[in-house]
């Protein structure tokens, strides 16, 4: 069965940010416009098996069904639930990151 892809505003904020980046601080806007299409491809195909990616079994985020999905230096974080068919993208960034003090910061916000 299909499953809807809905973007948090956050994870939209980041697409945004990473293209950006690409673009304008590394000079290179075609690089960009080839991630952002690559990135965008590899969140729509979570519409299909969205539980074949690992659980990210770091602090409590397994416990909630956040999920790790690796995409070239980037990695999408996401929570797909059986229940309501819908996968939600919670945030991208690049994999280099501290992901888990991002996440935690995340939630002091909240």
């Amino acid at each position: 069965m299909k499953y809807t892809v809905n973007i948090t505003r956050q994870a939209k904020l980041d697409i945004t940010g990473i293209h950006e980046y690409i673009s304008c601080q590394l000079m290179s806007p075609l690089n960009a416009s080839n991630w952002l299409e690559h990135i965008e491809k590899r969140i729509m195909g979570l519409g299909i098996m969205p539980n074949r990616h690992r659980l990210y079994d770091f602090c409590q985020w397994d416990k909630k069904g956040m999920r790790i999905m690796p995409c070239g230096s980037f990695v999408v974080l996401y929570i797909a639930d059986s229940k309501t068919k819908n996968v939600s993208i919670i945030r991208v960034m690049y994999g280099g990151r501290d992901i888990p003090k991002q996440l935690n910061w995340d939630l002091e916000l909240k």
